[in-house]
């Protein structure tokens, strides 16, 4: 490429032979000048004055031109000019004797024909150029010629990018450290820099999980707008499946405004791939992958969802072999969605698994499978059926006894039956209250004190048979009487044991 780059051989001027001087090359030589006296010298740069006589070149005004007369000045002029002759001097002023003369294309022409033999990939070339051009623009103060030396960095800039490997993330954030020292504008910069975090991103995919975090503190740092969450309504969602299927294009297109809303979408795409790298395939962890998702992208907040009912649906599967903890948590999380149902079935069908369980434990076992009917289910029913199984064990009739009168049942007719709330049986009422009443049998009273007496005194007489029954905990003393052994027994006189002296 015959680009004329403004040479200087061995530290001094260039002659004839090689390119012509500029003159900001020229002006950079005064003191040499005089050395150059009978030296044939080609100098090209821009006209300010231009006659028959004499030349004065712009910023050159110390340097006056002289003519020859057989110097032809072409009628068709341009702003640049090219001249040949020699240093010389008129009196004691230094003089340059023209020879020849010609036009040349003006600068920015001139550009245009040198970029035009440009190898598209030649940044080396581009830059060379560039820089012939911005110096060129600044010694002219051209502001024109410093846009078009704007535009042939950008293209060494591109050059470069085009010539990066595939994977090359660090090539990158150099292009865009150099368009800041170029002072490029920052689009260009904005470009290279969601396409490093981009690269990031499709080595994380292809590589480890555990990349996720540089590729999402990449956004936040190069990418404005990444911390911002979106509002997904129909024009985002468009813009998106746009985005997804060719995010480079479509970026490179975008303007600020969108680009912001492009770089949250590339931060949200990162997040949400790193956070589901951790999903389990059977949704176990769904809750978790939720909570994740809408502390770090909020705006998925349907997605999350969507991960916490896989959980549920993982956790009804295996409700029978749930630990009652997680068994509650369920049930939680389904009466919070309103699935009432849901949850009263799955209780049931967790308890009805463990019922065998409970009752190979015995006493205590069926004692917790009612508890827990209660606790769980609400079913006073159910557990009153298991406290009369409790009550039918001889080692559990106490503990039957008080459990079905806790929940108002009374011992009616060898039976344990509801009490009637609207009933007004002062027996009834009495046990419920724990007080003791005359005619009461011994089933009632155990019912209403809660157990058997701490101790008992039988005496036998011709008209019957007399029984104390010893309450110290309830202070009182119980006579019952019978008229036989076969006979029920009945109370017939309660008395308060602070009132025996002895006792």
């Amino acid at each position: 490429m015959a680009v004329a780059f403004c040479l200087l051989f061995a530290g001094g001027l260039s002659t004839a032979e090689a390119e012509p001087i500029s003159v900001e090359t020229l002006l950079s030589k005064r003191d040499d000048w005089s050395k150059y006296k009978g030296t044939e010298l080609q100098i090209e740069g821009r006209w300010s004055i231009l006659n028959e006589s004499r030349l004065l070149l712009t910023n050159c005004d110390d340097l006056i031109f002289l003519l020859d007369d057989s110097v032809n000045i072409p009628t068709k002029k341009s702003r640049n000019v090219e001249v040949t002759g020699t240093f010389d001097t008129r009196g004691t002023k230094l003089v340059f004797r023209v020879t020849r003369l010609r036009m040349r294309l003006e600068d920015l022409e001139q550009v245009r024909v040198w970029r035009g033999e440009i190898k598209l990939n030649d940044a080396e070339s581009w830059y060379r150029l560039a820089d012939w051009t911005s110096n060129r623009a600044e010694f002219y103060e051209d502001d024109e010629l410093a846009a078009e030396a704007i535009a042939l960095y950008r293209q060494g800039v591109q050059a470069e990018h085009r010539r990066l490997p595939a994977n090359d993330v660090d090539g990158l954030y150099e292009l865009a450290d150099r368009i800041i020292e170029l002072e490029l504008p920052v689009e260009l910069r904005e470009e290279f820099l969601h396409e490093a975090v981009r690269r990031e991103l499709n080595a994380a995919r292809k590589r480890k999980a555990d990349e996720y975090p540089g590729v999402l503190t990449h956004a936040l740092e190069h990418l404005p707008g990444s911390d911002r969450p979106l509002t997904l309504d129909e024009e985002t969602v468009r813009l998106r499946e746009a985005y997804q299927n060719d995010p480079l294009t479509v970026y490179e297109s975008a303007k600020p405004p969108v680009r912001r809303v492009l770089n949250r979408m590339l931060y949200a795409e990162a997040a949400l791939e790193s956070i589901e790298s951790g999903a389990a395939e059977d949704g176990r962890n769904g809750f978790e992958i939720a909570k994740r998702i809408e502390e770090t992208i909020p705006e998925f907040t349907e997605l999350a969802e969507s991960y916490r009912r896989r959980e549920i649906d993982y956790q009804l599967e295996q409700a029978a072999d749930l630990p009652r903890a997680e068994l509650l948590t369920l049930v939680t999380r389904l009466e919070e969605r309103d699935q009432q149902a849901r949850a009263e079935e799955v209780k049931l069908r967790w308890l009805n698994a463990r019922e065998e369980t409970f009752r190979e434990r015995g006493l205590r076992g069926l004692l917790e499978l009612a508890e827990e009917s209660i606790a769980l289910l609400g079913d006073e029913d159910r557990a009153a059926d298991i406290y009369r199984e409790i009550y039918r064990d001889p080692a559990g009739v106490e503990l039957g006894r008080e459990r079905l009168v806790q929940l108002g049942y009374e011992y009616i007719d060898e039976e344990w039956v509801k009490a009637d709330a609207d009933n007004d049986d002062p027996v009834a009422d009495a046990i419920r209250r724990g007080i003791v009443r005359r005619d009461m049998t011994d089933d009632q009273v155990r019912a209403a004190l809660g157990g058997r007496p701490e101790s008992v005194l039988r005496m036998a007489a011709r008209n019957g048979i007399t029984e104390f029954w010893i309450y110290p905990d309830h202070g009182v003393a119980i006579r019952f009487a019978r008229r036989s052994v076969e006979a029920a027994r009945r109370v017939v006189d309660i008395t308060d044991l602070s009132t025996i002296r002895d006792y």
